[in-house]
Parts: C-alpha cells; structure tokens; sequence
C-alpha cells in the first residue's frame, strides 16, 4: 500500500473530503490532496501534517508500519466526586446536541439566579 492509498483510505475512514484536508492542509484545492492519494510525492514536513490530522503517525503513512497505532482512549472526566443523581445529568448532557446544551446551561443559570435571588430576599426579610 502506497503513502496515497494509506491517506485515501483514513481520511475516507474519517469521514473527511479531498476539499477538508486540502484546506486543513493549507491547500487551495482538493486536486493537491487528489494528486497526494494518486502517488505524487510530498515533503516530509507534510507527512508530519498529513499524520497529525488524520491522527496516525508518520511511520504508518510511509509504509514502515503495517498497521495504523491503536487510537489513544478518551479521556473521561473524573466523576467519583460525583452523586448518582449528578453523573445521570452528565450522561444526558452527553447525548445532547451543542445548541441542545448551550440551552441547558442557559436555563440552568436562569434557575441558580433565581435561587440566589430568592436566598437574598429570604436574608433580607
């Protein structure tokens, strides 16, 4: 398997097009990342770029590893500190969408500030 096929076949894996890379990559067009997958050769300081973002290493895009590197485990935040009640609001929080949650947050910091709100009344009276 050549350097191109290698980067054809993770980035097709990635879910990423020719245009992406080559705009990730600082190219103007995707014929420089078509020419790339069709055996042109490129600079080394690319294959470091090329490996980088399709989170491989140089080794395997040169063919001097048969196999890609295992992909490194997600970090998971620390959640012993955590109630049960708590971790179930993050898992949820977890299988929302970016707007689904900037919602949340936003009707959660509604409700802190009416709880401050009302702790304050309640001092004061």
């Amino acid at each position: 398997m050549t350097i191109g096929d290698r980067v054809k076949k993770l980035r097709t894996e990635k879910g990423i097009t020719q245009s992406e890379l080559a705009e990730k990559l600082g190219y103007k067009s995707k014929t420089s990342v078509a020419h790339i997958e069709n055996g042109r050769d490129i600079p080394r300081s690319m294959v470091v770029k090329l490996s980088e973002l399709l989170d491989t290493s140089p080794a395997y895009l040169m063919g001097w590893e048969d196999e890609p590197p295992a992909p490194a485990e997600p970090v998971k935040p620390a959640q012993h500190d955590l109630t049960p009640r708590q971790e179930r609001i993050v898992e949820l929080f977890d299988e929302l969408t970016e707007p689904q949650q900037d919602n949340i947050i936003g009707r959660a910091e509604l409700l802190a500030e009416q709880n401050e709100n009302e702790s304050a009344e309640e001092g004061a009276g």
